[in-house]
């Protein structure tokens, strides 16, 4: 049985770091439908 460590810190004052898995139907849509999440969810410091 793998044993997961506790999240590292993150950029954004503290808070625990999230990992972010984004599935479209279409290779174009995380551009057009969610690209400012992405790219908020990265300068934060979380994985994506």
């Amino acid at each position: 049985m793998q044993r997961y460590s506790p999240a590292p810190p993150c950029k954004n004052g503290g808070v625990t770091q999230a990992t972010l898995v984004v599935f479209h139907a279409h290779p174009d849509d995380e551009a057009l439908l969610s690209s400012g999440t992405i790219a908020s969810a990265t300068a934060a410091g979380h994985r994506v």
